[in-house]
């Protein structure tokens, strides 16, 4: 299984004030519902099989258009994504478009090198929040399996 499957489930970032424009379908700019999608998610199921080591990874997504992940490696070190999001959204859907990675240098919760993710980086996400939930689909839709994750406080 590839890397960026678990993306997602591998970072962390602090959140700042501030608003952040969502594209509409129609490409104009509307505002974001802050509650939505913005904010800590912790991963807590999947349709696929998830590695014991990824089944506790964060994500976070800041209003400022920031996307971040955090696990633990297999020998028990933080690893730690960050990368600037475009966020496009339509109706409960997002399509997430991340600019360059930015990583701590250590393996993530899969064991892949900080160069192999780098070196293997998709860019574009799809995600969809229902209530206090947040699903990362791996294709375009469930078909394809999903992550789930819970909103955290």
């Amino acid at each position: 299984m590839r890397w960026q499957t678990w993306v997602l489930a591998s970072l962390l970032l602090g959140s700042s004030a501030g608003g952040q424009a969502v594209e509409s379908p129609q490409g104009g700019a509307k505002d974001a519902n802050p509650a939505a999608i913005f904010g800590h998610w912790r991963l807590v199921g999947a349709s696929v099989s998830v590695p014991v080591d990824c089944r506790h990874s964060v994500l976070h997504i800041t209003p400022d258009g920031y996307l971040a992940e955090q696990s633990q490696s297999l020998d028990g070190e933080l690893f730690s994504f960050r990368a600037k999001a475009k966020i496009r959204q339509e109706g409960s859907r997002y399509f997430v478009t991340l600019g360059v990675p930015r990583h701590n240098g250590k393996p993530d919760c899969m064991g892949n090198s900080a160069d192999t993710i780098e070196a293997n980086f998709l860019p574009q996400l799809h995600l969809q929040v229902s209530g206090n939930r947040l699903y990362h689909y791996l294709g375009t839709n469930s078909e394809q399996g999903y992550l789930r994750y819970i909103r955290q406080p």
